[in-house]
């Protein structure tokens, strides 16, 4: 257990050359504090406060004692630590308190044993070159704020007694909480947590590749996929006991992009039609709505289906006969606007209707807008046109194909409409 009370000169100088000698550094890098309980400050003062990581002012940390952490509560201010930090040969009677502000960690953190404890762990405004590997339980408040995490962060299987802040922090890679408890709050307001999905698929790939480095090691992909999985979802329900539901939702998303990477990389390995199924309902959610969190997305790909719907009963009923629509409809002023057999200007205009919606399929911009454009005309010439399956029980006569084109748009109309009505209720979106 850390010294708890005011130390007189004799035992602060002894302390000195005893933190001194397990750093490596000189005693003149040193100097003890005391406010509510006495501490060490480990900084070099002459740095004038460089962001470059080979700032060669910085006063830099190449053997660490870990014990030191142990028995006196030490606070490393802008050094940078080339060495690993790892508890080795701890004793497990004891509990460890770490605080770094503004440190660079070139090498890898490892704290692996189950079997110890640490009080807190405090970083602020720290650059994490290697991996960060941490299963001890925490005791007390402990934060990552402001943190830069170059390499692979693991808190597999931690328990956060108390509060934990992740406040402001850059992973590059995505983390993984997988069976972590958050007995207190959790704070990851303005991290970069917040995945797209092909960012979360390369993620759990490189976590494979990795995994699978030794040829005796083959670990299957969706394990690791259901890992990353739990790990949102961890995120998710201590936010929603928090009443922030808002943020649950995007970890939510994260943590469906996750499940249908697990059911892609399991179908590979064995047929289930079960999860064949969900596989392609959480694709379809991904694409028309992002899972219910973008509602600009799921309203265009209403207008979208109404647009296409409204294009492919249009041919289905015409083709290529446009003279057969402007006599039935009788809507043939824009005729004379061309000096042209009426036949060869419905084959004209068709085609051009045609390739313009088939090039309209690789721009993002203008597929919404040209369906939208045919939707609005469905709207403007025969809205109940939109109401799908009211129009199966009309005495309009129609063909077998017309019948079951509107069977199909009735089925994915209410797909969308659910989806669009859940993605505008912001607070359905997380399950209870």
């Amino acid at each position: 257990m850390a010294i708890s009370k005011g130390l007189s000169p004799q035992e602060q100088d002894e302390a000195i050359k005893e933190i001194a000698l397990s750093l490596d550094i000189s005693e003149k890098y040193i100097r003890y504090d005391f406010t509510d309980s006495p501490y060490f400050v480990i900084q070099d003062r002459d740095y004038q406060g460089s962001n470059r990581l080979e700032d060669e002012d910085r006063l830099y940390v190449e053997i660490l004692d870990i014990q030191i952490f142990k028995k006196y509560t030490l606070v490393l201010i802008e050094c940078d630590i080339s060495t690993r930090l790892q508890l080795e040969n701890i004793d497990t009677k004891g509990s460890y308190n770490f605080d770094f502000e503004g440190c660079v960690f070139y090498d890898s953190i490892m704290f692996d044993y189950l079997f110890a404890y640490i009080d807190s762990f405090i970083a602020r405004h720290c650059h994490f070159l290697g991996d960060v590997d941490i299963c001890f339980p925490f005791n007390n408040d402990s934060c990552f704020e402001y943190c830069h995490f170059e390499g692979w962060v693991n808190f597999t299987n931690v328990i956060f007694k108390k509060d934990i802040s992740f406040y402001g922090s850059i992973f590059e890679r995505c983390p993984n909480f997988a069976r972590t408890s958050f007995k207190g709050n959790i704070n990851i307001v303005n991290t970069n947590l917040d995945f797209k999905y092909k960012h979360t698929r390369q993620a759990v790939i490189n976590k494979w590749l990795e995994d699978n480095v030794n040829p005796e090691r083959k670990t299957l992909l969706y394990f690791i996929a259901n890992d990353f999985r739990d790990s949102f979802r961890i995120f998710k329900n201590t936010l929603s006991k928090e009443g922030n539901l808002l943020d649950a939702s995007n970890y939510h998303r994260v943590e469906l992009y996750c499940k249908e990477i697990e059911l892609d990389s399991k179908l590979k390995e064995s047929w289930n039609w079960r999860d064949w199924i969900d596989k392609w309902q959480l694709r379809l959610y991904r694409h028309t709505s992002d899972h219910h969190t973008d509602l600009l997305k799921i309203i265009s790909w209403v207008l979208v289906a109404i647009g296409i719907f409204g294009l492919l009963l249009f041919a289905c009923k015409y083709g290529t006969n446009l003279k057969t629509f402007i006599d039935n409809h009788s809507k043939n002023a824009f005729v004379a606007l061309f000096d042209i057999p009426i036949i060869t200007q419905s084959k004209i205009v068709m085609w051009f209707v045609y390739a313009l919606g088939f090039f309209s399929l690789f721009w993002k911009w203008s597929r919404i807008f040209f369906f939208s454009s045919i939707a609005l005309c469905v709207a403007y010439c025969k809205p109940t046109l939109i109401f799908g399956a009211m129009n199966l029980i009309d005495k309009t006569p129609r063909s077998g194909v017309e019948n079951l084109l509107l069977v199909i748009y009735t089925l994915a109309m209410i797909l969308l409409i659910f989806s669009l009505q859940k993605t505008a209720r912001k607070n359905s979106i997380v399950p209870n």
